[in-house]
């Protein structure tokens, strides 16, 4: 069963859903991608222009452990292949990353953890389960798990090459 993680902040919420999917830690995600997203960059969303959780990171942590993101969908239900969108059903019973409007952020996003049942929201505020229609669902990752792969992190698959 999935355990929920809790962001300890308002812009972690991806990496809570990252820990969710692999069963793991916040601090395990913040150890791997080496930074907690609070650092402060022109470029960010967040109204504070925090740093957060690049999607690449979170990928790049997912692949270390087995999972990837399958497929991205809009609330169109259409999937991204390149730069072209293809109609498609969406099989809800599957693993995913929701992503919503930030219900407390104007004009940011929200990310949440789907099993295929249950909606887990990583916000401190939110308490218990919700329901697919209590968010307003802007598109959606569609998680696949392979199998472990080698554990290294973000900053020593970089050194790497």
């Amino acid at each position: 069963m999935t355990e929920i993680v809790k962001q300890y902040d308002n812009w972690s919420c991806m990496a809570c859903v990252a820990a969710m999917i692999t069963g793991e830690t916040l601090q395990d995600v913040v150890d791997f991608v080496g930074h907690d997203g609070s650092a402060v960059v022109e470029w960010s969303d967040h109204p504070d222009k925090k740093e957060g959780f690049q999607l690449y990171e979170i990928d790049q942590y997912l692949m270390s452990r087995g999972y990837s993101f399958a497929a991205e969908l809009t609330v169109r239900d259409q999937a991204q292949i390149g730069d072209k969108s293809v109609d498609c059903e969406v099989d809800f019973s599957l693993a995913m990353v929701l992503i919503a409007k930030s219900p407390s952020l104007e004009g940011c996003t929200h990310a949440m953890y789907w099993d295929g049942q249950t909606v887990f929201d990583p916000k401190p505020d939110v308490i218990g389960h919700r329901l697919l229609k209590d968010y307003e669902i802007i598109s959606l990752q569609i998680v696949h798990e392979y199998g472990p792969r080698e554990r290294l992190s973000w900053h020593d698959r970089k050194a790497a090459g």
